[in-house]
Parts: structure tokens; sequence; C-alpha cells
């Protein structure tokens, strides 16, 4: 910032605050209201977006896959794994069963932003968007590269496995990223080491196509998954600044926290 422009932000507080307001909330209790509020809002709307476009790019693949699946010659023990679970059916019970797991979901995740975003009382939506954008990493991405969708017709690690992988390239992309935001130069760098590692020491996963069709469907299955859980997240992250701004707003402070 130049020395004038320094001064100038420094002298009058209102300027200030208009390039970067910072929210002071009253009790705990307003507090906490006003992040389960944020949560629900911006979890639900969010979760209702991503089952659409779920329903639009996600489920038609789905069902495409589903008329090869029958056609496997034999079923190894880590499908056999997955058999006997309960599953909705085709049509509303799955658009139901979807749409609930989805908002679950999004609330959950929507009440982990709001709770980063009161930290330092920023409501600001392209703030929102960047934090968004950064839970997608975390939560999708670097698993995905781990532990890629999967569609019917496939078959692939044993669950447990493949929940072991999640864990661990979620919580390395989180340490990743907590070092890449909170670490000192130069060293703050590796963080990136750290969220890459889980991809350079364990390899990817081999999958088993009961018919040459699905590695096609499959691989628009990856690519849509990734669009749609990238609105996803960034929508979440819009939506949860925005309400988190509306439900509390208050009178901006003088400094920045």
């Amino acid at each position: 910032m130049l020395p004038m422009t320094a001064a100038i932000v420094r002298d009058f507080p209102a300027i200030k605050d208009s390039l970067m307001p910072v929210y002071r909330f009253g009790s705990a209790q307003d507090r906490f209201r006003s992040l389960v509020w944020t949560a629900l809002c911006a979890g639900l709307i969010s979760g209702l977006l991503l089952t659409v476009i779920q329903y639009l790019q996600l489920v038609p693949l789905i069902e495409q896959a589903e008329q090869y699946e029958v056609l496997e010659p034999h079923r190894t023990d880590h499908a056999d794994h997955t058999q006997g679970a309960w599953q909705p059916s085709p049509g509303w019970p799955r658009f139901v069963a979807t749409l609930g797991a989805n908002m679950a979901v999004a609330v959950g995740f929507a009440l982990l932003l709001a709770g980063i975003f009161s930290l330092k009382g920023q409501f600001v939506w392209f703030r929102g968007a960047l934090w968004g954008m950064a839970g997608f990493g975390v939560f999708f991405l670097m698993p995905a590269l781990l532990v890629p969708p999967t569609i019917p017709g496939i078959d692939a690690a044993s669950l447990a496995q493949r929940q072991l992988l999640w864990i661990i390239a979620v919580v390395c992309a989180a340490l990743g990223l907590l070092w890449l935001l909170w670490g000192r130069h130069p060293w703050r760098w590796l963080g990136i080491v750290v969220a890459l590692t889980p991809v350079f020491i364990f390899r990817d996963l081999t999958f088993a196509y009961a018919h040459p069709a699905l590695i096609d469907i499959h691989r628009q299955f990856i690519a849509a998954s990734y669009l749609s859980n990238g609105i996803f997240w960034i929508v979440l992250g819009i939506f949860c600044a925005v309400f988190l701004r509306k439900f509390y707003p208050v009178a901006t402070s003088t400094s920045a926290s």
C-alpha cells in the first residue's frame, strides 16, 4: 500500500471499514445462533442445487452404467461387500434420499465455513467464494485424486480402503492448507507438499470394468463430479458469507481483528 493511501486509511476509519468490513457480535449466544441459521439456510439451498445438478449430469450416467452392471461375468470379494446394502429405488425415492443426504452434508460443511468466517468477522461474498474453493480442494479434489468417483459396474478397492484413503487425503489437505495460509515464508510453501503427500505415497486405484463401454461413461462421470462439486462449494461459500452478514448486520468496527 502506498504511504499516502495508508495515511488516508489510518486517519479515516470509515474508509478502511468500507474496504474490508469487520463485524462484531454481541453475546456468545448471538454468535452461535447466527452460525446455526447461516448453516441451515446456506446448506439447504446449496444441497438442493447440488441435487439438481447431479440429476441433470450424474444420474443419467449412473443409469447407463447400471445397464452394463448386469453383464458383469463375475464379482470379486470387494464388490460382494456392497451387496445387500440398502439402495433407494429409481425415481422419487432415489431423489428424496439424495436430496436429504446432500442437504445434511451441506449443512455440516456450511457450519464449518461459517465458523471460519466468524473468527475474523469478515463476511464478504468473494472471500466466501475463495473459502468455498478451499473446501472443494480439501474435501473433494485431493480425495478424488486417490479415490475417484465410481459408478455401478466397476470393481475397485474395498469400501474400508477407500474410506481410509479419503480420510488420509482430507487430513493432509487440511494441514497443507493451514500451513500454506499461516506458515512463515518461505516455509509456508511446504504446505503444498504436505497436501500432495498422499498422492505421492499411494498409487491410484485400479478398476475392473464389467463392459468396455463403462470406461467412457466413467470418465464422463468423473468430469461431471468435479464440475458439480466445484459449483456446490463455491455457492456454499458465497451463501455462508451472505447469510452470516444478513443475520447480524451490526455496525462495523474501526480496526480489523
